[in-house]
């Protein structure tokens, strides 16, 4: 059986052996990244993935006193539980991020001066609070973690926010 493209983006497909020499023995094959995968954008390449993020997406009032950080998949269930955290009267504000590399840091910065900060995310070690911490050196105060491999739902943000976080807080 002869496969015409066997992937689109792989640009060569040689057989090699150990010293990388091209050689005729079928069962070492390779496939390699094209040499443009391979280059480092740099500074001037940064440059450029910044100026085409999106900033993150914020809803909420100006007078706040917790920020909701999340990104992906957990926005539908995490604006779910802002919804219910202000018709319980809480200052609560959402910040949802598309991009999240290079993070976008002008609104979270601007945000977090004044509120706690809370993380929802669906891992087990905070991944996404480790990255705001390491590229804008805020203090994320409070996690919502959920690793179970089941999705969030709204209640469940809104149940563990008021447990965690006002409670503990």
């Amino acid at each position: 059986m002869k496969f015409k493209n066997i992937n689109q983006y792989t640009k060569k497909m040689a057989v090699r052996d150990e010293n990388n020499k091209i050689i005729g023995i079928p069962g070492k094959i390779t496939i390699e990244p094209c040499k443009g995968q391979l280059r480092n954008p740099g500074k001037a390449g940064k440059k450029l993935i910044e100026k085409d993020l999106n900033e993150p997406e914020y809803f909420g009032e100006e007078d706040i006193e917790y920020l909701l950080i999340t990104w992906g998949s957990s926005y539908g269930p995490a604006r779910e539980a802002f919804q219910l955290l202000q018709a319980d009267g809480i200052k609560v504000g959402l910040l949802s991020f598309n991009d999240v590399w290079p993070l976008p840091k002008n609104k979270l910065k601007n945000l977090a001066e004044r509120v706690e900060l809370v993380t929802v995310e669906m891992n087990s070690t905070a991944q996404f609070k480790s990255l705001i911490a390491s590229e804008t050196l805020l203090d994320v105060e409070h996690d919502i973690l959920k690793y179970s491999g089941r999705p969030f739902t709204g209640k469940e943000i809104y149940n563990r926010f008021l447990d965690e976080v006002i409670d503990n807080g």
